[in-house]
C-alpha cells in the first residue's frame, strides 16, 4: 500500500506527509535523550502496537530520519537513534510541548501513561530560570529501570540519561507523575513518601531547591 499524501506543493504538506502520521513525532521524542532498543520503545509508548511500531520505524529509516545501530559487546543489541536530520526535529518538539503545555495544568486522567521520556521532556518546560538564582544540586531520579538525573547549576538546566556519580540526592519513583505532583506543592513530599510512593535517600533539602527551580503551568481559557 502506498503512503498517504496530501499532494500539495507546500512544504508543510510535505513535511505532515513524512511526520504527520500518529505516533511518529511520540517515537522521535523517545529518541530525544538518545538510542533505544525496539523493547524501550514499546515500553515507553504502551499505546502502540507491535506491528504499527515496526512499520513506523520502518518509514521513519527510509525517510532518514532515525537509523538503527548495533551497541559493542556484551549488549551487542540493536538500537534505534535518531540521524543528523531527525534531530534537526528536537526544536520543532520542543515548540509543540511548549504549545501543548497549558494543557498539563488540567492534571493527568486516571489512564494517562507518564514515560521516563515524556517526563524529562516535561520538566524542560518546566524548567523557569528565574527561580533558579543560587541552585546548584544534581538529582538523580529512578523509576523501575530507567533513570536520569536533573542538575540545575547558576540557572541553567541539565536532563540527561543514566545516574550522575556525585549527585546530591536518589529518589525513586512508582509512578513519575508523582514528581509533577511535587512541583508548586513541596510541603507533601514526606506524605508521599511515607504512601510509599516515593523514596529518598541523600539530602532531602536539596531535592526541595530542585523541585522550587519548575512551575507548573496554569490553566488558560484561552488554550
Amino acid at each position: 500500500m502506498n503512503k498517504r499524501t496530501y499532494n500539495q506543493f507546500c512544504p508543510l504538506a510535505y513535511s505532515l506527509d513524512v511526520i504527520g502520521d500518529r505516533w511518529t513525532l511520540l517515537i522521535v521524542r523517545e529518541l530525544m535523550f538518545g538510542p533505544r532498543r525496539y523493547t524501550d520503545l514499546q515500553q515507553g509508548l504502551p499505546g502502540i502496537g507491535t506491528n504499527l511500531l515496526a512499520k513506523r520505524l520502518k518509514d521513519m529509516e527510509a525517510a532518514d530520519i532515525i537509523s538503527q545501530q548495533k551497541l559493542p559487546p556484551p549488549a551487542a543489541s540493536h538500537v534505534y537513534a535518531l540521524t543528523e536530520r531527525g534531530q534537526s526535529l528536537q526544536p520543532i518538539i520542543n515548540q509543540l510541548a511548549q504549545w501543548g503545555k497549558p494543557y498539563l495544568a488540567e492534571g493527568f486522567q486516571s489512564d494517562d501513561y507518564f514515560s521516563t521520556v515524556a517526563c524529562m521532556s516535561a520538566l524542560r518546560m518546566m524548567f523557569t530560570p528565574d527561580n533558579a538564582t543560587g541552585i546548584s544540586v544534581t538529582i538523580n531520579v529512578a523509576r523501575d529501570n530507567e533513570s536520569f538525573f536533573v542538575q540545575v547549576h547558576r540557572g541553567v538546566l541539565a536532563v540527561q540519561t543514566g545516574l550522575a556519580p556525585q549527585a546530591d540526592a536518589d529518589v525513586n519513583f512508582d509512578d513519575l507523575k508523582s514528581l509533577l505532583m511535587l512541583i508548586g506543592n513541596p510541603d507533601v513530599r514526606q506524605q508521599t513518601q511515607a504512601s510509599g510512593m516515593m523514596t529518598l535517600s541523600g539530602d532531602a533539602a536539596a531535592f526541595d531547591s530542585l523541585l522550587s527551580a519548575f512551575t507548573l503551568p496554569i490553566v488558560s481559557s484561552g488554550h
